[in-house]
C-alpha cells in the first residue's frame, strides 16, 4: 500500500505501449510517425537476450525492398527452366556479395594509419532507433534464454516458457521501472537527456515511410 501511494503521488505518467513487428515490420517506425512519441519524456526498453547489461552501442540502419517476379511456370524436378528461380538467384548472389565482401575478402594491409580506435558499431538494425531520433531512449539486454542460442529459431522459441525466461522478463521490468523512478525524481536528469538529444540529432525527426505507407497485417 505505502509504495502504490507513493507511485501515485509522484509528478508523471506511465505509458505502456505494445510494439509489435520489431524484425521487419517496422512497428514503432509507424508509430512514430503517428505521433505516438510526441508528448513522451522519456522511452525506456528492452530486449531479450543471453546477458544482462545496458545498450550502449548504436544500431544499423535498415531498408526493406520487396520484389516481385513475374516469371515462367516449371516443375519441382527442373528448377533450372524457370525465369523467376534464376532472376531470385541472382538478386540472392548480387546481395550477398555486395554484404559480405567486405567481411569476408582478406585484407590486404595489416594497420592503416592513423589507427582508428573508435568505436565500432556491432549492433543490428532495430525500429528502437526510430523512437530514440524523437525523444531519450534507453534500453537494456535482459537475459532469458541460454548462451549460444541462434537467434530467431525454434530453440530461441522452446526457452520462451521456462522459468528463466520468466525470471529474466520480470528482472527487466523492475531494472525498467526503477529507472523510470529514478526519472520521475530528478527531472534535472530527464533535461540533460534531452539536451544531448538535440546536441547529437537536432531538432526534427523525418520519417523514411512514404506518405501512403500502412502497417501490414496477416
Amino acid at each position: 500500500m505505502r509504495q502504490r501511494d507513493y507511485v501515485r503521488s509522484l509528478p508523471a505518467a506511465v505509458r505502456y505501449y505494445g510494439c509489435p513487428a520489431e524484425e521487419g515490420g517496422a512497428g514503432k517506425t509507424f508509430m512514430v510517425a503517428a505521433g505516438l512519441f510526441r508528448d513522451v519524456g522519456i522511452a525506456i526498453t528492452w530486449h531479450p537476450s543471453c546477458i544482462t547489461q545496458i545498450i550502449r552501442g548504436s544500431s544499423l540502419a535498415s531498408s526493406r525492398i520487396d520484389f516481385t517476379f513475374h516469371g515462367r511456370s516449371f516443375h519441382a524436378a527442373s528448377l533450372h527452366l524457370g525465369r523467376s528461380t534464376l532472376d531470385a538467384g541472382s538478386i540472392k548472389a548480387a546481395y550477398e556479395f555486395v554484404g559480405c565482401t567486405k567481411s569476408e575478402d582478406k585484407a590486404l594491409y595489416d594497420v592503416l594509419l592513423p589507427e582508428d580506435h573508435s568505436p565500432k558499431s556491432l549492433a543490428a538494425s532495430t525500429d528502437v532507433g526510430d523512437v530514440s531520433w524523437c525523444v531519450p531512449t534507453v534500453q537494456i539486454w535482459g537475459a532469458n534464454y541460454a548462451i549460444g542460442t541462434p537467434f530467431h529459431t525454434w530453440q530461441m522459441v522452446a526457452q520462451g516458457k521456462s522459468r528463466l525466461a520468466y525470471r529474466g522478463m520480470f528482472h527487466a521490468a523492475k531494472v525498467m521501472a526503477m529507472t523510470a523512478k529514478e526519472a520521475f525524481c530528478d527531472p534535472d536528469l530527464v533535461r540533460e537527456a534531452m539536451a544531448e538529444l538535440v546536441q547529437r540529432v537536432g531538432t526534427g525527426y523525418t520519417t523514411l515511410l512514404p506518405a501512403d505507407a500502412r502497417p501490414g497485417f496477416d
